[in-house]
C-alpha cells in the first residue's frame, strides 16, 4: 500500500488487483479509512493487547511473518504517527536480523472479541526495541475472524528445526488450520501482515514444496495479492495454541481467479518450526 498523497492510497500492483476483480469503487470507498496516525479509541485497543503480529523483510533476504508476545501495555501509540513495541524479535526469530529503516507491516488482533487494526510503516530499531514510524493505519472489520483464545502470555518460542521443506507432522497442522497470517512486501511502497480465516481445508499442502489457500472477498483492498504484483516473495504464519508452537514459512507466491473468488499458490523455500518446549520428535 502506498502512502496517502491526497489521490490515491494504493499502489499500482494493488489498483491492478482491483481493477481485474471489479472492486475498484468499493476500494476506494474503503482507502478513505487510511490515515497516518492513530485515532486515540484505536491507541487505547492496541495499547491493551499482549501480542502483535510483524511482516518483513528478514533472514536469508526473505519475507516472514512472526509474532512477538508482551505484558499488556508493551505496545503504544507514543505518538499519533509512532508505535513502539518494548522489545524486538531476537534468537532464532525470523526477523531477529529485521534492518533498521526497514519496511514493517504490523497487526494487532484480538480474536476473542474479532477485532483488529493495520499499523504500516517503517521500523526505527533502538535499545528499547521499536519504533514504528507510520505510514497507514487502519481498522479492519471481522469478516473471517472465529472467536476463539489464543493463550501465550508469558510464552518463549524455543529453537525448534529449520528446513526447506514441509514435514508430515506440519503439513497436517496447516490442513487441520481455520486461521493463518501472512506478510508481503511492495518494496518502496510498503509492507503487510494481515490475518486469514476459513473452514479447514481453506488450506491445503498437496507435496512437501507447496501450499495453497483460498483468498476470500474481504475489505477490497487487495493489500496481499497487489504486494504479490510488486514482489512475490510471501510469508505465511500457522499458529497451533494447543501445543504453543509456530510454523514459520517464507517462499514466493501466485495467484489466479477462480470461479469463487481467488488462489493462492506458495512454492515453500524455507520453514522455520519453534515451540515453547523442547521436543524429540522431528519437525
Amino acid at each position: 500500500m502506498a502512502s496517502s498523497d491526497g489521490r490515491s492510497p494504493y499502489h499500482p500492483g494493488e489498483d491492478l488487483v482491483q481493477r481485474s476483480v471489479g472492486q475498484l469503487e468499493v476500494a476506494a470507498r474503503r482507502g478513505i479509512a487510511i490515515r497516518r496516525e492513530i485515532p486515540p479509541a484505536l491507541a487505547h485497543f492496541v495499547q491493551e493487547q499482549p501480542r502483535i503480529l510483524l511482516g518483513g523483510i528478514g533472514n536469508g533476504n526473505l519475507v516472514w511473518a512472526t509474532v512477538m508476545v508482551g505484558p499488556v501495555g508493551f505496545v503504544k501509540a507514543i505518538e499519533p504517527g509512532v508505535l513502539r513495541i518494548a522489545g524486538r524479535p531476537t534468537g532464532h526469530d525470523p526477523l531477529a536480523d529485521l534492518a533498521d529503516g526497514s519496511e514493517v507491516g504490523s497487526l494487532v488482533i484480538d480474536l476473542a472479541t474479532r477485532r483488529r487494526a493495520r499499523l504500516n510503516g517503517r521500523a526505527w530499531i533502538h535499545e528499547q526495541g521499536i519504533d514504528l514510524n507510520l505510514d497507514q493505519v487502519y481498522p479492519n472489520c471481522a469478516q473471517h475472524i472465529r472467536h476463539r483464545e489464543w493463550n501465550d502470555s508469558g510464552t518463549e518460542y524455543l529453537t525448534g528445526c529449520r528446513s526447506h521443506e514441509l514435514s508430515e507432522r506440519q503439513r497436517a497442522l496447516i490442513a487441520d488450520t481455520e486461521m493463518f497470517f501472512v506478510a508481503s512486501i511492495a518494496p518502496g511502497e510498503g509492507a503487510d501482515i494481515s490475518h486469514r480465516g476459513g473452514p479447514r481445508g481453506f488450506v491445503t499442502s498437496s507435496n512437501p514444496h507447496s501450499i495453497e489457500f483460498d483468498d476470500y472477498d474481504g475489505n477490497a483492498m487487495f493489500n496481499t495479492l497487489g504486494n504479490l504484483q510488486q514482489d512475490d516473495r510471501i510469508g505465511l504464519l500457522i499458529v497451533d495454541s494447543p501445543t504453543c508452537s509456530l510454523i514459520h514459512i517464507s517462499g514466493t507466491a501466485s495467484w489466479k481467479k477462480t470461479p469463487t473468488g481467488r488462489r493462492v499458490f506458495v512454492a515453500v523455500q524455507q520453514v522455520l518450526d519453534r515451540s515453547s518446549h523442547e521436543r524429540d520428535d522431528s519437525c
